[in-house]
């Protein structure tokens, strides 16, 4: 059970803007008891108060700060500044860069865990363990313009860098076969970019994407790309749409090749789509074709591993559901 509650009060003028504000938040976990279960239960309640100020310096720059402190009764005082600048250099260029500090409590839902459904996961212990902390930054442009009178084009760059420090990871015990947390005696650090553009001529759209995510696991002499983050995704959407007639969609994505647990690495896969719909005055009809090329993982390797009276189900790593096709209407009343 968990709760939040914030007050804020802001105040604006020409060219400064005040936001200040205080909120709590409770995170309470009563873990339901079986026989021989482990004693999981944690309640962390966190104080904080923030204030964040808007600076227009002028027509095309702007400033902004922000200061959080956080106070945990298990983990104590966290401080946490942030800035961004932002610059339009022109009506089709502008950017902006920014950064701050974070942080994360210790708790056993992380996505290792889920992926061992909870099973023989021991308890944190809370006046051990570390809280993961965090630094990062990020830069972004933006450009758009006309090409020829008759396209429309725009693009927005993106660079990212993310250190986590003391990173919560879990450990198996091969003599108890149970797991534990524990903090890393190193850190995460995750960098790499986004490109996201947009192409319109008359009632045809295209929107491409790719994603390059570097997330080195530094500690444990691992020095290894983080298990289940594909380092290249990529995507691109054809849109053909009459105002109040056709919609029309196709859509094709790539997952590069991606480590596992185990630091086997996986295969790649694409993925294509595509959507129809058909507009009258009160009625809609429509189509919607999902993975139609039916990649899955189990057509790439057996997902329960023998023996059959002990499995192990491999780790999902790639869409578990294949071809899915769906159809309906929308009434207009």
């Amino acid at each position: 059970m968990g709760s939040f509650s914030e007050v804020s009060y802001s105040t604006t003028n020409e060219k400064i803007d005040w936001i200040f504000g205080a909120n709590l938040f409770t995170d309470n976990f009563d873990e339901l008891k079986v026989a021989d279960s482990l004693a999981r239960d944690y309640t962390n309640t966190t104080f904080g108060g923030f204030i964040q100020n808007t600076w227009s310096m002028s027509e095309k720059t702007s400033f902004e700060t922000g200061l959080r402190t956080d106070y945990n009764l298990n983990h104590g005082v966290f401080v946490l500044p942030k800035l961004s600048y932002l610059v339009k250099a022109s009506r089709k260029l502008s950017g902006r860069i920014g950064g701050g500090l974070g942080y994360k409590l210790p708790t056993i839902f992380t996505e290792d865990a889920e992926r061992l459904t909870y099973q023989n996961i021991l308890p944190i212990n809370q006046s051990i363990a570390k809280v993961e902390t965090s630094v990062g930054g990020n830069i972004d442009v933006n450009y758009k313009t006309i090409i020829g009178d008759k396209i429309t084009f725009s693009i927005n760059q993106l660079f990212f860098y993310t250190r986590l420090n003391q990173p919560l990871v879990l450990q198996e015990n091969l003599t108890t076969n149970n797991f534990s947390f524990a903090n890393a005696d190193g850190t995460i650090d995750s960098r790499g970019f986004e490109t996201n553009m947009k192409l319109t001529y008359g009632d045809f759209k295209l929107f491409l994407q790719y994603a390059f995510i570097d997330a080195q696991l530094n500690y444990d002499n691992i020095n290894n790309q983080k298990p289940l983050t594909p380092k290249h995704n990529a995507g691109a959407v054809l849109m053909f749409e009459q105002e109040e007639k056709w919609r029309i969609g196709f859509e094709v994505y790539y997952t590069g090749a991606q480590f596992l647990s185990d630091y086997s690495e996986t295969r790649d896969y694409w993925m294509m789509g595509f959507m129809v719909m058909r507009e009258f005055e009160h009625i809609s009809l429509f189509i919607n074709f999902e993975n139609f090329t039916d990649a899955r993982q189990s057509r790439y390797q057996d997902m329960v591993l023998p023996p059959h009276r002990d499995p192990t189900f491999t780790e999902i790593w790639a869409p578990t559901d294949g071809f899915v096709a769906n159809g309906g209407f929308i009434l207009k009343f």
